[in-house]
């Protein structure tokens, strides 16, 4: 299945967060907390389309209910984006018959968030809402910069682009800095665990690193471990005074390289070291022929001062069965005073949260 799946990936201009090995990754990670719930359609020419999903439950109003989402979102964790349905563009009535298999899922909510902005995911959503009401969700920004053909200076603002220059020239003088590009297996690993712990290390104070969560730990080394047997990516590395300043994970996908996470060291914070190995990979990335860096979701300043502009995933929900009944009674007039008064639907959404 692997190679008709990444075949459908390529046709369909998918990302790599929606290949078949970063998919089962995730599943077997959230083993035990999320179902897959995969939806294939297969034609005469073989696999036409695929929508990785799985089944997770959460409590609301002390009620148990089955929240269908895209592989890579469970709950508040989002470790993958710019998701949904992989077509192939010859592929007709995709979206219907796509749309058609999510109702026939069992769910009470259908969380669909941190999807690519196309058509076809547009169009899933369109045939729900004929017989559903659909909520969408606001757009998540997730930037990215168009790599120049020539100095890739030029397209980081000026105030950054002195602060590089002027702090690579201070740092080589003294020869305090050293950078490398990490890829080989090995070599990979060894620098993902000096990652998490520079992660662990740096937002234990500041509300607790992804890595608190074992599965995240365990994902992200199963995802560089996919990478670096597959040549798909890289590790950058800047150290100062012989110590880890700045991690950078990045994942090679096509013209485009995915920033997936970046971890720095509080020590060297007057250095910008986020800033310098950003530099040195966006030099990398552009002399491997990638003409696009994927700064992920969220609109960090530091992201547009790296050159990147505005993009956006999309999202929408539906709510059915116990979810839409809850709804809908919470939408009579008596009930719905006593929610206003009480803060009911206020805490519903914030116990499905949790």
């Amino acid at each position: 299945m692997g190679k008709d799946w990444d075949e459908v990936l390529r046709s369909a201009n998918g990302t790599i967060f929606q290949s078949h090995a970063f998919v089962m990754a995730w599943l077997r990670c959230y083993a035990g907390t999320a179902s897959p719930a995969v939806v294939l359609a297969e034609g005469s020419t073989g696999m036409e389309a695929i929508l990785p999903l799985a089944t997770h439950s959460v409590r609301v109003l002390k009620m148990r209910c089955r929240v269908l989402s895209p592989v890579g979102v469970c709950g508040p964790d989002n470790m993958f984006h710019n998701l949904g349905a992989m077509v192939r563009p010859e592929t007709i009535s995709a979206e219907e018959a796509l749309a058609s298999a999510i109702a026939g899922q069992r769910w009470d909510l259908l969380d669909l968030r941190f999807l690519a902005d196309k058509q076809t995911n547009e169009g899933i959503k369109e045939t729900l809402g004929q017989r559903w009401t659909v909520e969408s969700l606001p757009s998540t920004p997730c930037p990215l910069t168009e790599l120049p053909e020539g100095d890739v200076m030029s397209v980081i603002s000026t105030r950054t682009r002195r602060s590089i220059r002027s702090t690579l020239r201070r740092l080589e003088a003294e020869e305090r800095i050293a950078f490398r590009t990490v890829t080989s297996p090995e070599e990979m690993l060894a620098v993902c665990n000096e990652h998490i712990d520079l992660h662990k290390m740096r937002w234990a104070k500041k509300g607790g690193s992804t890595f608190s969560k074992e599965r995240h730990v365990q994902l992200v080394r199963e995802m560089v471990r996919i990478v670096a047997e597959r040549r798909q990516g890289a590790f950058y590395t800047a150290d100062i005074d012989g110590k880890p300043a700045a991690r950078l994970l990045c994942f090679y996908d096509g013209e485009w390289c995915r920033a997936y996470q970046l971890s720095v060291n509080d020590e060297f914070l007057d250095s910008f070291p986020g800033h310098l190995i950003f530099y040195e990979a966006m030099k990398d990335v552009q002399s491997r022929g990638m003409k696009w860096i994927d700064f992920g979701p969220g609109d960090d300043v530091y992201k547009s001062r790296l050159g990147a502009k505005e993009a956006f995933t999309q999202g929408f929900q539906i709510k059915r069965g116990k979810l839409g009944l809850a709804k809908r009674v919470s939408k009579w007039p008596g009930i719905s005073t006593i929610s206003r008064r009480t803060g009911l639907m206020k805490r519903s959404v914030e116990s499905m949260n949790e």
